[in-house]
């Protein structure tokens, strides 16, 4: 965020002194029309609706807020925000699309603040697109989870290309391709009513390569299957390879019933599913398993990769995605 020292009154232009060229040039870019008012009373901006629409998991961040707002109280300058009338511009109040820290500063410090008010004829996808883009260069940085989330929900929601998306949340193509893969499979598994936790539970891989099973029924089933039995990646893969190749559905569960027999003493050893402990496993024991897992590897990438071709090599590429992801993620919250 750019704070500008607020220059004398008698500055010749004042009136044009906080114009945004960086803001201009955006909302130029993507051909949206806009005017530039100045001096805006906060009471002229819906709050609430404003802090719905906006790109971030957590609508404001206090200390952000408290920071912005002393810095109003001491006369300095904050860009534009970004702003527009819904309802075709018949509403009587103004929906924030970039600037919700600015407002909610400017209100606790009673001050007015300028505003680019977006043209009525602006279709709403657009303003949606605006706002992910407007918080990715102002105020607080996205984390993973957000720029993945959003850029997923500009490809399904607002028909944007996934080179396109992924560019704009600065993420990779392939990562995003993996999360609307992993979002599909789980809008599928809840319609298909398959219990959270067993689905949660399950690898990426496991969850991308189940879902193309053409029905619900077998679908569920599957999951089940590969739950109990713990199966692993080319197992996951030949099940559904072999699910597919059969035309009907008492084909598909007699084969079900056959692979549950195969797997009797990989499913009795995990108590059908529930691994036999101790005690209670927290994220903290989790994450010390993974990590000494993870210790031996080798440092050369390409030595451990040779063991993996085809499916193999996508599935754990899957996983390796998914895993940075995590991770990246815990970082962030760890030197938070």
């Amino acid at each position: 965020m750019v704070v500008r020292s607020r220059q004398s009154n008698n500055t010749v232009g004042q009136a044009l002194e906080n114009r945004d060229p960086r803001i201009e040039q955006l909302l130029n870019r993507y051909k949206v029309g806009f005017n530039y008012i100045r001096d805006v009373s906060v009471a002229q901006i819906d709050i609430d609706r404003s802090r719905t629409n906006q790109a971030r998991f957590e609508s404001l961040n206090k200390q952000t807020v408290e920071t912005y707002t002393q810095a109003v109280h001491d006369g300095d300058v904050f860009p534009p925000i970004v702003a527009y009338r819904a309802s075709r511009g018949k509403a009587k109040k103004l929906t924030v699309v970039d600037g919700n820290h600015r407002v909610a500063s400017h209100q606790a410090a009673q001050r007015p603040l300028d505003v680019y008010e977006l043209d009525s004829a602006t279709p709403p996808d657009t303003i949606a697109m605006l706002t992910y883009v407007c918080n990715t260069q102002n105020g607080l940085s996205y984390t993973q989870s957000e720029r993945m989330d959003h850029a997923a929900t500009m490809v399904e929601v607002h028909q944007i290309t996934v080179p396109h998306a992924a560019a704009l949340m600065n993420i990779r193509e392939g990562q995003l391709r993996t999360a609307l893969t992993k979002r599909a499979a789980n809008r599928r598994a809840a319609d298909a009513k398959i219990d959270p936790p067993l689905w949660d539970s399950l690898p990426q891989h496991a969850k991308s390569r189940l879902n193309a099973i053409t029905t619900d029924e077998m679908f569920k089933m599957a999951a089940k299957l590969v739950y109990d039995a713990r199966l692993t990646a080319p197992e996951v893969n030949t099940l559904v390879t072999e699910l597919g190749e059969m035309k009907s559905m008492a084909k598909q569960k007699a084969f079900i019933e056959q692979q549950k027999e195969a797997y009797e003493d990989r499913i009795s050893a995990t108590l059908n599913g529930k691994v036999a402990k101790k005690g209670p496993q927290t994220h903290k024991h989790r994450l010390s398993l993974a990590m000494s897992h993870l210790a031996p590897l080798p440092n050369n990438a390409a030595e451990v990769a040779k063991f993996y071709v085809g499916d193999d090599r996508d599935a754990m590429a899957e996983q390796v995605e998914e895993a940075i992801a995590k991770f990246q993620d815990l970082l962030e919250a760890l030197r938070a």
